[in-house]
């Protein structure tokens, strides 16, 4: 058994190694009997970019139903599924008829409201004249009354009866212009154009002015030739009743604020009535259902004849001009992408590429796929006018590095965790035949494909072995298949 186990382990120690010699010498005699043919590429210097890939398809930005305003029965119907419109174009019509009804209706109460209101200003601001026009009398008259009773106790004096006759003078002037408002209230009456109520507030006015102003001129003749006890009384009487009389002024100063809180309630009517006008025009500006902004229809849902509804979506209107591109992303990806990120996109049905940016990232997994979405803007101004649902092809750089030694990865040779290429070195007076020098690299930032080449190994512009690395060792003989190295 000790023997068994001395035997195998020498096997181990000495076979593989000297198979491998074998092998290799085999290698290289069948390699130096004849030159390998072989292709080659270039070392280059460029940028190195990793992407990630996706697919997804367009769809509108955009897309909302478009929806009445009123209820009614539809009278035309002027767009249909797939027209393009401009914001503002008429797509249908519903029945105004009743609103037309509502707003006469409203605009003739309206009017007779604001002829009411017309009419109690112009009443308000006469009374009001003739309120002021009777306080001042009432309030002078007064005032004369006191003075002549306390002239008729105590005896005329000279300066009394100079004030006197200047009070008969202004009792004479208050007289006057009483006369001229009658005249002129009266030819207004005979018009028909004021009130009997104002007809006779002018005849009082002219009845009280020159009953005062010849009650003046009693008094000052009186004063002239002395007061009597029976002239005291009356006196006294007269100012009484102009005492009253200025009390029952306030009287029409309490209609007066009435009329104004009439007047207030008018003219609440009337903007009440404007806005009602107002909010039926809405109503039927409203009959016309009008795109909101450009776009293309579709999902028509009504026709002429119709009724509708606020709650009925009647059409559906994309705006075409602003589409998004929806990605499909696995987990793994997802994780790598952020937004601004540059995406090249390709629509294989159209045959064209595009450049977009991710703007959105939707970091929820969708329930029935497991995966998440990203989007991408797309505008109109790129020149290409998209459809909704069209299939897309997406790559997207996640990251890149600028200026470094580029190879492709399948013509690097691995060999116990090293890594190889075989450069081609030109033979003197030789274009055709070549020897595969077998150079050590260091590999840094790669992509699926390529690879960057870490300086100090290879230079820019070195003839890279590709197809026939397989068969060589290093140091051979090799010939270019088609006489010159591959860029």
């Amino acid at each position: 058994m000790k023997r068994i186990l001395i035997i195998l382990f020498l096997f181990n120690i000495f076979m593989p190694s000297g198979l491998t010699g074998s092998q290799d010498k085999f290698k290289k005699e069948k390699s130096d009997q004849k030159s390998v043919s072989v292709s080659s590429i270039k070392v280059i210097q460029t940028t190195l970019e990793k992407r990630i890939y996706l697919t997804g398809q367009s769809r509108f930005k955009y897309k909302i139903p478009l929806i009445s305003k009123n209820s009614g029965e539809v009278l035309s119907v002027s767009k249909f599924e797939g027209e393009k419109v401009k914001k503002g174009d008429v797509i249908l019509k519903t029945d105004d008829k009743y609103l037309l009804i509502q707003k006469k209706g409203l605009e003739l109460q309206c009017d007779k409201t604001n002829t009411t209101l017309k009419k109690q200003r112009m009443i308000y601001e006469m009374k009001k004249k003739q309120y002021q026009n009777n306080l001042q009398i009432s309030d002078y008259e007064v005032d004369l009354r006191k003075q002549g009773l306390l002239k008729l106790n105590r005896g005329a004096r000279s300066e009394e009866l100079v004030e006197m006759e200047e009070n008969l003078k202004k009792a004479d002037a208050l007289y006057g212009n009483a006369k001229k408002n009658f005249t002129r209230i009266n030819n207004l009456y005979k018009k028909k154009s004021v009130s009997s109520q104002a007809f006779d507030e002018a005849n009082s006015q002219l009845i009280s002015a020159k009953s005062q102003y010849f009650a003046t001129k009693a008094r000052n003749n009186l004063l002239k030739k002395g007061s009597r006890v029976e002239d005291k009384k009356t006196g006294k009487i007269s100012l009484d009743i102009s005492k009253i009389k200025l009390s029952n002024l306030k009287l029409d100063e309490e209609n007066l604020k009435a009329m104004e809180f009439d007047i207030e309630g008018l003219e609440l009517s009337v903007k009440e009535f404007e806005n009602r006008i107002s909010e039926v025009d809405e109503k039927i500006k409203d009959t016309l259902l009008k795109a909101p902004f450009d776009g293309v229809l579709s999902d028509r849902a009504v026709g002429p004849g119709e009724m509708v509804s606020p709650q009925k979506s009647l059409f559906i209107l994309a705006s075409v001009d602003q589409c998004e591109l929806e990605f499909v992303v696995g987990e793994k990806s997802f994780a790598k992408l952020s937004t601004g990120m540059s995406v090249d996109v390709f629509f294989p049905y159209r045959g064209i590429k595009i450049k977009c940016k991710l703007n959105r990232l939707i970091p929820h997994k969708d329930r029935e796929t497991g995966r998440y979405t990203a989007f991408s803007d797309f505008k109109s101004s790129q020149g290409i006018l998209l459809s909704e649902g069209e299939f897309c092809r997406a790559d997207v750089i996640i990251d890149k590095k600028d200026n470094v030694l580029v190879l492709p990865k399948k013509i690097i040779v691995y060999n116990d965790d090293q890594h190889y290429v075989y450069r081609l070195v030109a033979k003197k007076n030789d274009s055709v035949n070549y020897v595969a020098e077998k150079v050590k690299i260091k590999l840094g930032f790669s992509n699926d494909d390529f690879v960057e080449v870490m300086p100090g190994s290879l230079n820019e512009g070195d003839q890279i072995v590709n197809e026939g690395k397989d068969v060589l060792l290093g140091g051979e003989t090799v010939m270019l298949i088609s006489g010159k190295a591959k860029e």
